[in-house]
């Protein structure tokens, strides 16, 4: 394929990511062709959440480009607030949902890797 220029206000694949709408786009992955890499666009606004759920073969990795956010480990139950410029790292298996702690909306790139293909679908606890 060489190479490919891809926009995230044209090229991309609404995903159910976000509890009660928000902004999830799948802008690299199964639906462009990639077959080992993710790359989701996302935006909630204040007091928004992404459905839990868990990619069982794949990290999760997300770097935060605007507002505050709060990671929670499902599993053990921790809270992780974060900032402009963090990268989230979440590993392969952990249950887990990140929210907007803040006033400004939660911007954010990232996904699994490998593709976690039926998260793309619907996410699952």
């Amino acid at each position: 394929m060489g190479f490919r220029i891809y926009r995230v206000d044209r090229d991309y694949t609404p995903f159910p990511l976000i509890k009660g709408g928000g902004d999830a786009r799948q802008i690299m992955g199964a639906a462009t062709g990639a077959t080992t890499r993710t790359m989701g666009y996302v935006v909630m606004k204040p007091g928004q959440e992404n459905v839990p759920h868990r990619h069982p073969a794949s990290e999760d990795i997300i770097y935060v480009l605007q507002g505050h956010g709060l990671a929670k480990d499902l599993d053990t139950g921790q809270e992780y607030p974060y900032g402009p410029g963090a990268v989230v790292f979440v590993s392969e298996g952990t249950r887990h949902a990140l929210s907007c702690a803040g006033t400004e909306d939660y911007i954010s790139i990232g996904g699994p890797c490998p593709t976690d293909v039926s998260m793309l679908t619907k996410p699952t606890a």
